[in-house]
């Protein structure tokens, strides 16, 4: 059985209710055009590479050995990241919460408007600061689009440097409590999926799609901007910064 990634990963609808015209028109200037600004959190994210540039993630990524695929899910509003287990090191955060898993779906939100559902109230207070998030996670031992559906999906090949620099971003996001990731309860797919507590605070200025926009950056690619706030613009970029395959074994 298939099921549709729209209803269970909607983590933001609240982006066609709150988010509308006007709000991205007052508020798209003030997010850095070349950047994503994530909240203040703890530690440094200075050890996450730089963004190169478009033609130097084709060469690099082609060229090397150990290339990685990953993807992009949308499904219109939110965005997730579709990733090989082994990506991640074996006492990754993430592997820790789901040894026997061979493939995830990561997501992120505040953690009301995620684990809770949508509703007026939870997404007016989502934007006001600080609000705790998230990270959602779903484990398979085969490719996750083999049972949910995004709306859209863009693929993407990673050098073996480009899928540290993602999988440090990914270890430093989850909170760990003496070592091991503090797991709050069964996710939207239910037992194969949990919710993590997260670091980064959800606002009206750093939402989810920021998120994986910012991951996306820490794997040294040019994804993240004012379109940030759109699902769609943060797969246009990476559709525009990385090659979608890795070359023939």
């Amino acid at each position: 059985m298939r099921f549709s990634f729209a209803p269970m990963m909607d983590c933001k609808a609240l982006h066609s209710v709150l988010l509308a015209a006007a709000f991205l028109a007052v508020l798209s200037p003030l997010v850095h055009s070349s950047s994503v600004q994530s909240p203040p959190v703890q530690g440094s994210l200075a050890q996450f590479p730089p963004a190169r540039s478009p033609e130097a993630q084709v060469a690099e990524a082609a060229d090397a050995a150990g290339c990685i695929e990953i993807a992009l899910w949308s499904n219109g509003y939110h965005t997730s990241l579709s990733i090989p287990a082994d990506l991640l090191a074996a006492d990754h955060p993430m592997r820790l919460a789901m040894p026997e898993a061979a493939f995830f779906l990561v997501g992120w939100g505040e953690e009301r408007f995620y684990r809770q559902g949508p509703s007026l109230w939870r997404g007016l207070d989502a934007l006001i600061p600080p609000s705790p998030s998230v990270v959602h996670l779903i484990g398979a031992d085969q490719p996750v689009e083999r049972f949910f559906t995004p709306t859209r999906m863009q693929r993407a090949a990673l050098s073996p440097s480009q899928a540290s620099g993602l999988a440090a971003f990914l270890a430093h996001e989850v909170i760990a409590d003496g070592g091991r990731p503090v797991i709050l309860g069964d996710g939207h797919a239910g037992p194969q999926s949990m919710f993590l507590r997260a670091r980064s605070q959800f606002h009206g200025l750093y939402v989810c799609n920021h998120w994986t926009a910012q991951a996306l950056r820490a794997a040294g690619l040019q994804v993240g901007s004012r379109l940030s706030f759109r699902a769609d613009g943060v797969l246009e970029d990476l559709a525009r910064s990385a090659p979608n395959l890795c070359p023939p074994a």
